[in-house]
């Protein structure tokens, strides 16, 4: 859970002087014990089911939020030494074992048939025989390294026109998320300020509900884009702060951020304020509606796949033979190394 869905109006019982004071004196949530720093590595080792890979268990130690001292230690002008040292236990290199062993595994297979079939120098520089002559020469695995030279630009523009896809839809959804928070507090804000016309009691009676009524639209929200394996403790979560009834209600509805959205609007039409007043308030509840929509579109929209499978495919074959265009190359430079000492020492 994020601090933005745990920053909520806290209001005083005796009226006036409410303001965000952080998070609600009636939220239940605790520190999760899973979280860590944005500049820590992420563990070794990850439980994860079935066969969940370790790129998509990982995923909830990428919510990156940042503070003051992860703002120093990101400027410091040491963390070049950091970032090195830290490369074996990085996610992303961890997450890229699979295609990184595959390439290695052709690359080797492919220098060990060359050498068996086209022969090979020993750890002397001696040339040595074929281990297959019966092998004619033709059957050496290599490519020229040509096609690959003009490939590269227009995989290059591949590979930066789908980041750039990427990076506008991960700012799209920051700032839809934005708005849902923003508009969440103002009507919290709104909701503290022109209660004035009840007793005390009942004022902290409504904006107990109230606060509920937001918080289960965000958590209700993070949740259904999180995935499935938020379920129980969002359940659990509703429970605590909602009671069974209307947990359940939300936790069986077809969509729950509409859900979350309609109680909240109920709430909202409830409230023992004037008509104008609820009109302001809506406006804030109309606009929370478009946020929720740009992350369902987002989330239930992807980069074409046109687009996406092309570069996948195009990327796909480029890496995996690679290796036999270098084969010629570096067999080359072995040689030429190897009897250019020879002839030195002689």
């Amino acid at each position: 859970m994020s601090d933005n869905e745990r920053v909520l109006l806290a209001t005083d019982a005796n009226g006036g002087g409410e303001g965000i004071r952080g998070r609600s004196p009636d939220n239940p949530w605790e520190g999760e014990l899973d979280t860590l720093s944005p500049t820590c590595p992420l563990p070794m080792r990850l439980e994860t089911e079935g066969d969940l890979p370790y790129a998509e268990a990982s995923r909830r130690y990428r919510r990156t939020v940042y503070r003051h001292d992860d703002w120093l230690e990101h400027r410091s002008p040491t963390r070049l030494f950091g970032n090195l040292t830290s490369t074996l236990t990085s996610g992303v290199v961890r997450s890229l074992t699979t295609e990184v062993a595959v390439v290695a595994t052709i690359s080797t297979a492919v220098c060990a048939w060359n050498a068996a079939v086209g022969g090979y120098l020993d750890v002397h520089g001696v040339p040595c025989e074929p281990l297959l002559p019966g092998v004619p020469s033709f059957m050496v695995m290599s490519l020229p390294a040509l096609p690959f030279t003009l490939a590269s630009p227009a995989l290059g523009l591949l590979l930066v026109f789908r980041t750039n896809a990427s990076y506008a839809r991960w700012v799209e959804v920051r700032v839809a998320w934005g708005r849902v928070v923003s508009h969440c507090q103002n009507v919290l804000r709104q909701s503290s300020l022109w209660l004035n016309d009840i007793d005390a009691g009942e004022r902290r009676d409504v904006l107990h509900q109230l606060r509920g009524r937001v918080w289960a639209l965000l958590r209700s929200l993070a949740s259904h884009l999180s995935g499935p394996e938020e379920e129980v403790k969002f359940a659990r979560e509703l429970r605590v702060r909602l009671g069974e009834v209307n947990a359940l209600r939300l936790l069986t509805a077809p969509n729950r951020p509409l859900q979350a959205l309609a109680d909240l609007s109920y709430t909202v039409n409830a409230l023992p304020v004037d008509e104008k007043r609820r009109v302001e308030m809506d406006k804030s509840i109309v606009l929370l509606n478009d946020a929720l929509e740009t992350c369902e579109r987002i989330f239930a929209s992807p980069v074409p796949l046109v687009y996406t499978r092309h570069t996948a495919r195009f990327l796909s074959c480029w890496m995996l033979l690679l290796p036999l265009a270098l084969w010629e190359t570096f067999a080359e430079a072995v040689h030429v190394d190897r009897y250019s000492e020879s002839d030195w020492l002689r």
